[in-house]
């Protein structure tokens, strides 16, 4: 097997303008809607060397909890069968947290590219414009996204503040969604 791409040149994506380019840019990438009104994808992804379960949910908290959570919950424990604790914890994320933090708010299922960090995207040199790689992707809340952009390497306030001009933050809880259970 083997696999034939374009050469890209890249850049770092310090500049306020690009970060705003990018805000903009994911912001539409954010407004395409599931086809079927449902949180999943047609094909399983991977991220990393993770498969990624994209069977479709009605709602983003039940994909969250069995798609996303529960699945690597196994995954860890295939691994570490006796981690009682493990699973204490991320079972009373599954039932308590997941479920009080998505209440109040509306989450329309949204193409996110689900592994966007510092890594997976930067400046196309020749184009002068943000270009994202590495997806693994389905149709999910747009907040997802947002955390995982978060962890390492975030981008600039410029960033955000042209990015929720486009997708308002969701209140209540929004800061506890980004820090707490979403990656």
């Amino acid at each position: 097997a083997f696999i034939a791409t374009t050469y890209k040149r890249l850049s770092t994506a310090n500049l306020s303008s690009m970060q705003k380019l990018f805000a903009q840019k994911l912001s539409e990438l954010h407004s395409k809607e599931s086809p079927n009104g449902k949180f999943g994808f047609s094909v399983m992804t991977t991220c990393g060397s993770t498969e990624q379960d994209n069977t479709w949910e009605d709602t983003w908290a039940e994909f969250y909890k069995v798609r996303r959570l529960r699945h690597i919950l196994e995954k860890c424990l295939q691994n570490n069968p006796g981690d009682d604790e493990l699973r204490r914890l991320v079972e009373f994320v599954i039932d308590k947290v997941v479920d009080h933090l998505m209440k109040d708010i509306e989450v329309k299922p949204v193409l996110v590219h689900g592994d966007l960090w510092s890594g997976n995207w930067s400046v196309d040199s020749d184009a002068n414009e943000p270009i994202v790689y590495d997806p693994s992707s389905c149709y999910g809340h747009n907040e997802y996204e947002l955390s995982i952009l978060t962890m390492f390497g975030s981008p600039g306030r410029a960033f955000f503040q042209e990015y929720h001009k486009h997708h308002p933050r969701q209140e209540p809880y929004f800061e506890q969604r980004q820090g707490m259970i979403y990656y």
